[in-house]
């Protein structure tokens, strides 16, 4: 999804260090030129040329940015409203705690990857990121994006339902989530969300599909 991505950083990290080379070279072509250092130091450099390095020392951080947020965006998987973004499943095995099948779709391909998870309560939460992008996007393929991040086990027994623990289920790149969270406030085109699904129970016994629809997780029998 994020090769396109990639190809712009790297054409600003290739030109921004062609810059800084180009600059670097002329300047120790024009201390062999002088005849003293003292007479070199007089001189200013053109603001012109100045112009020029800052120009390439941004570009150089503009591609290290590219590549950071290109490199964890494939954490990320495409947002299709049409299809589950999990299936959900439970069985209690003898003498252990109920487990939690959990199915999640690479972000890569179709195919799901099943992970059990040991229930540390009877009710537990399902918490996904959402990323959101202008249509414009799509031209480097970057597109409307989720992660489902979390399983939140919460004490049903609490008037808050305060989280007892939490598992960590995807890679976790959320300071990629926190960059675009906090980039939307200068580009509100820019989305960045987290919902969090209905408590789920242990007795809801059977098998659940997860979907996302207008931000809101959708749970299906």
């Amino acid at each position: 999804m994020t090769y396109k991505l990639s190809i712009l950083a790297t054409v600003f990290f290739v030109a921004g260090m062609a810059v800084v080379l180009w600059l670097f070279f002329r300047i120790i072509r024009r201390l062999r030129q002088q005849s003293t250092l003292i007479r070199l130091s007089r001189k200013r450099m053109p603001v012109v040329k100045a112009l020029v390095l800052v120009a390439g020392i941004g570009s150089i951080v503009i591609a290290q940015l590219l590549f950071w947020i290109s490199a964890n965006l494939k954490a990320y998987t495409p947002l299709d409203p049409s299809k589950p973004i999990a299936a959900i499943s439970f069985s209690q095995p003898e003498e252990s705690d109920p487990i939690m099948s959990l199915a999640t779709r690479k972000s890569d391909s179709e195919q799901m990857i099943s992970t059990d998870i040991s229930m540390r309560s009877e009710v537990v939460v399902l918490e996904v990121e959402i990323l959101r992008f202008p249509k414009s996007f799509s031209v480097l393929d970057i597109k409307d994006s989720y992660r489902i991040s979390s399983i939140k086990f919460i004490d049903a027994l609490s008037d808050s339902q305060s989280d007892l623990a939490e598992r960590r289920i995807q890679q976790d790149v959320e300071p990629l989530w926190s960059f675009f969270d906090r980039l939307s406030a200068v580009l509100p085109a820019i989305k960045a969300a987290k919902i969090t699904s209905d408590p789920l129970q242990f007795k809801d016994a059977g098998e659940l599909e997860v979907y996302i629809a207008a931000s809101q997780i959708v749970l299906v029998d």
